[in-house]
C-alpha cells in the first residue's frame, strides 16, 4: 500500500467524499456536510486528506482548527473511510494504515510546534478517554491527558453537555474548564 497525506488547498476537492461521509449512520455524520465545513473553513490551519495510490482515492481527512494564534485542536472533523476501518487489519488485529496516529496527528502537531501553539485533541464522549489515552501512548507527541472537562465550542452556550470534552494537549489550553468528581457521574457538574 502506498499512502501520500496532501494539504486541501480547495474544500471542493473532497466535496464527493464528505458527501459519503455526511451520508454514513453515524451520530456525527452532520458534521461532514460540505456547507457545515464550509463555514469553518476559514478557521482551519490545514485541512489534510489521505490518499491510497495503490487502490486509488481519498480514505481519510482532518482538519487544524484554530481557536486563536496559540491554540490549534488537532484532528477536528477527522473521518475515515469505512472500508478502511475495518478491511485493513493485520493478523494481530491492528491497524496496517492507522490516518490519525501515523499521519495526522503527528502532522498537525508539528505544524503546530512549528509555530509555537499549544496543540489538543478533545473528545466529546467521557466513555472514550481511553482512546485519549492510548493516542497520548500511541503518537509520541508529547500529549498529556487533562484532568478536567473543556469548552470547545465557539458559542456561549455553556449547557450544551456535547461542547464539554476530555482533551490531551502538549501544552496549557486556556479555554473554559470544569472540574470533575470520578467517583461520581461525569456530568454531575452539570446540576
Amino acid at each position: 500500500m502506498e499512502f501520500e497525506l496532501v494539504e486541501v488547498q480547495d474544500l471542493n476537492e473532497i466535496r464527493n467524499v464528505l458527501e459519503i461521509a455526511s451520508h454514513e449512520d453515524h451520530k456525527n455524520s452532520a458534521n461532514y456536510n460540505f456547507h457545515s465545513i464550509q463555514k469553518r473553513w476559514k478557521d482551519y490551519c490545514v485541512f489534510h486528506k489521505l490518499i491510497d495510490h495503490t487502490l486509488g482515492g481519498v480514505i481519510a481527512f482532518s482538519g487544524l482548527y484554530k481557536y486563536h494564534d496559540g491554540l490549534a485542536r488537532v484532528i477536528d472533523r477527522t473521518w475515515v473511510h469505512p472500508y478502511y476501518r475495518s478491511n485493513f487489519l493485520n493478523r494481530n488485529n491492528n491497524m496496517i494504515v492507522r490516518p490519525a496516529i501515523d499521519y495526522f496527528i503527528p502532522t498537525q502537531t508539528q505544524y503546530c510546534r512549528d509555530r509555537g501553539m499549544v496543540s489538543f485533541i478533545s473528545i466529546q464522549y467521557p466513555d472514550k478517554t481511553k482512546v485519549l489515552e492510548r493516542l497520548v501512548r500511541e503518537t509520541d507527541c508529547g500529549y498529556k491527558l487533562l484532568p478536567d472537562f473543556y469548552f470547545t465550542c465557539r458559542h456561549d452556550n455553556y449547557k450544551n453537555i456535547k461542547c464539554w470534552q476530555r482533551c490531551i494537549s502538549t501544552g496549557e489550553i486556556d479555554l473554559e474548564r470544569k472540574s470533575i468528581n470520578t467517583s461520581n457521574d461525569v456530568y454531575s457538574f452539570f446540576k
